[in-house]
Parts: C-alpha cells; sequence; structure tokens
C-alpha cells in the first residue's frame, strides 16, 4: 500500500486492513481476454474483501463517467467485481475508485491510494490495455534473469572504461580495480568493466540453473553504468560490445564540454564501436 504517514493517520484499522485485500492485475484471471482486440468486449475485475459498505466503479482515462462494478462471486473473505467495456481502438488507461466506510480509495498497477479531492489520479500509474498486443508464447511462465551488465562479468578488458574518461554528473567517472569492491555512494559513475562478452560466455551456466530468457538492463548508449539515461536507442553502449578503433584516452580534462572529450566521441559516434561480440 502506498500511503503517507498524513494518510495513514487518517486511516483506522479497519480501513487499512480493507486495503490490503484490494488486488487486481492484467493476467485473464482480472482481464478477460487479458490481450484483447480492438472491438472486443473485455471483463475485468477487482478483488475485495468482503463487506456490505464496499462499493466499486471502474474509472477510465478520457472517459468522464465512472462505470459500476458488480460482484460476480464471493467466499468467506473476498468479494470479486466486475465491469465490462468494448475494447478500444487506441492504448487505454484504467483504475479502480473504491468507496469504503467514510474512505474512497483508488487502487492502480502501482498500489493502492487514498483518494481525496486534493489527489489527482495519475494514469501513467495505472493499468493499461494495449490493443491487439500479444505476449509470445514462449515468453509465457518462462524464468527470467534480470541483467545488469556492468556488474555481471568482464569478458573483454578492452572495451572497459577508463578512469577520468568523461565526466558526468560533475566528475570524472572511475574504473574499479578490483571486482569484489563494495560500491560507492555516486556509483553509477563508476564503472567494473561487465559487457556482453561476458554474458555470453556464462549462457551455458544460466541454461544449467534453469534461466529461460534474459531480461537487460538497458544496453544501448549511456553515460552511466546502469544505463537508465539512454542518450541514444540506435546504437549498444561501446563499453558494452568491441572497441575496434580509440583515440588516445582522455585525462579528464574535458569536463563536461562534450566537444573536448574526444574519446568519448570516437567511442559513441564511430561506427566501428558498440559492434556486437
Amino acid at each position: 500500500m502506498l500511503f503517507s504517514e498524513s494518510e495513514r493517520s487518517e486511516l483506522t484499522r479497519e480501513d487499512y486492513e480493507f486495503m490490503t485485500a484490494l488486488f487486481s492485475d492484467e493476467t485473464d484471471a482480472y482481464r478477460s481476454p487479458a490481450e484483447p482486440e480492438a472491438g472486443e468486449n473485455v471483463k475485468i475485475r477487482l478483488r475485495t474483501e468482503i463487506s456490505p459498505d464496499c462499493h466499486a466503479w471502474l474509472l477510465i482515462k478520457d472517459r468522464p463517467d465512472p462505470i459500476p462494478m458488480h460482484i460476480i462471486r464471493e467466499d468467506a473473505f473476498f468479494s470479486w467485481y466486475e465491469a465490462e467495456i468494448v475494447c478500444p481502438e487506441q492504448a487505454v488507461s484504467y483504475c479502480f475508485l473504491i468507496e469504503f466506510g467514510n474512505n474512497s480509495f483508488l487502487c492502480r498497477r502501482f498500489g493502492s491510494v487514498l483518494m481525496n479531492e486534493d489527489r489527482k489520479i495519475d494514469f501513467s500509474r495505472c493499468f493499461r490495455i494495449q490493443p491487439g498486443f500479444h505476449t509470445p508464447e514462449w515468453a509465457k511462465g518462462a524464468l527470467q534473469y534480470q541483467i545488469f551488465t556492468d556488474r555481471f562479468r568482464n569478458g573483454c578488458e578492452g572495451n572497459d572504461p577508463t578512469d577520468g574518461e568523461y565526466c558526468y554528473e560533475g566528475s570524472p567517472i572511475r574504473k574499479r580495480k578490483v571486482w569484489g569492491d563494495v560500491p560507492d555512494t555516486d556509483d553509477f559513475r563508476c564503472f567494473y568493466g561487465g559487457d556482453l562478452q561476458g554474458v555470453m560466455e556464462k549462457l551455458d551456466y544460466l541454461q544449467s540453473i534453469g534461466i529461460e530468457a534474459i531480461y537487460f538492463n538497458p544496453l544501448f548508449l549511456s553515460p552511466s553504468s546502469h544505463k537508465y539515461d539512454t542518450q541514444d536507442y540506435r546504437h549498444i553502449d561501446p563499453h558494452f560490445a568491441v572497441i575496434r578503433e580509440d583515440l588516445e584516452p582522455g585525462d579528464g580534462s574535458g569536463g563536461n564540454d562534450p566537444v573536448k572529450m574526444d574519446r568519448y566521441i570516437k567511442r559513441v559516434t564511430s561506427a566501428d564501436s558498440g559492434a556486437l561480440p
């Protein structure tokens, strides 16, 4: 539950326990079909704690009127509510408004919040239907392994970042000399040298422990170690791939002026940088 301290103080124990039971997701159990086509009827469901004081509505972005939900089944602990819509041509976001006792709550994809007059609905944090999208069959139920590439394995030292190669967030980047060193507080500008060659060297091991799919941190061009601030989605970051030609290493004197970061410019603009192993 995503409550601030002030919101938590407004809730009674009964309210809070009710909120812990709120649940929905984007699987067949709570959206049928889970991946609809445009024009198809879609049943959307919400689970709540069983209570005669509960009322639920489906809220859809850009649709002014809430859609009342009705109970389709109950057991000793929970009620399941349902509403039906026609899948539109374009992507649509939705969440749930629930009244319980004297409070109203929003149930969203990223948790539930206490609803009040000052709160605006952020539909970017809500459930979403993308008409016509279908998850590949091989990915359904696959055991996935997330890889933070710079920290996984250094398979090619020739593409490692160097101390002071460029500045990021006001200070020169650093290359870790010892793989097992404890991270710093500003570790986003500290590099260990992991790369795609290192991943390739461990594919047999990953398969041996049952991994069926790899989920990578971003791999594209970025000045940080985590790569979530991607700058160019057209190229694999050269420190993860093969660098066939480098200029002389920079000394960090270029500061934040990209015109003076010769080595960095070469690595991120040359067609021979960022080639896959």
